[in-house]
């Protein structure tokens, strides 16, 4: 796609996202999680056909991706997203630095589910980053750590971005998380030129381990982000957003 059709295409969207999120949050916001992913690949596809490209006519996918944290819960929002559009792309930025039950968990989720896995990690290997930065940086130290977290995360996640050219993101955000999400809506405008839709994202721990147990999904017992190392703090992959 060139420059030109790539600034023609996000103006569309953002057009697009003005006009429609607002209604779409006030229809989705008491809607159950299946409703919110139907409503994701639906959106993909008008978005495909507005731009009189083939993929929902053709059988192939709509212009849609997921992304998994391989943490926690990750394995509701794969189970979900994947029984409603099994061959959907699923990003997974794996920063290197994930313990050794992620990666068990990982494993095992993508072969019980045939996910469409895409990981997408750092250009740098962990050994190298560990020696350039004296190991993992610490919150305290702002910029050194803003480095890091571009470097393992933002940069992988931006690269898949470019490849995968989606218009759609489903994400397994919630409100409840931190007290920048309790300022979003489900369905959110991203500055990367993304449709960001959250169908967890009123859903409380208590539905997720109800959903969990339902279906015998496993869950990462040991799981730590460096990027974020406190559960309430922002990684940056989101703050990205703006409420349309």
């Amino acid at each position: 796609m060139s420059q030109r059709s790539r600034e023609q295409s996000e103006t569309s969207l953002q057009s697009f996202a003005a006009e429609t999120l607002p209604q779409a949050n006030r229809k989705l916001r008491h809607a159950d999680p299946v409703a919110i992913i139907d409503w994701s690949i639906e959106t993909a596809r008008a978005l495909a056909e507005e731009s009189r490209q083939t993929a929902g006519r053709l059988g192939h996918l709509p212009p849609i991706m997921m992304t998994t944290s391989m943490g926690v819960n990750a394995a509701v929002m794969l189970h979900a997203v994947t029984s409603r559009l099994p061959n959907i792309p699923v990003v997974w930025v794996d920063t290197g630095f994930n313990l050794a039950d992620t990666y068990r968990v990982a494993h095992q989720l993508e072969h019980d589910l045939n996910l469409n896995l895409r990981v997408y990690s750092p250009r740098m290997t962990p050994e190298r980053i560990r020696t350039l930065m004296g190991g993992v940086p610490m919150t305290e130290d702002e910029e050194q750590h803003r480095r890091f977290t571009e470097l393992v995360k933002l940069e992988p996640f931006d690269r898949a971005i470019q490849e995968l050219q989606p218009r759609v993101w489903l994400t397994g955000i919630r409100r409840e998380e931190t007290a920048y999400r309790r300022g979003l809506e489900c369905v959110t405008y991203d500055s990367r030129g993304l449709i960001k839709v959250a169908p967890f994202f009123h859903a409380t721990e208590a539905d997720l381990e109800a959903y969990r147990r339902r279906y015998t999904l496993p869950t990462t017992k040991h799981y730590f982000d460096p990027t974020k190392v406190d559960a309430s703090r922002e990684c940056g992959l989101h703050t990205a957003s703006s409420a349309a």
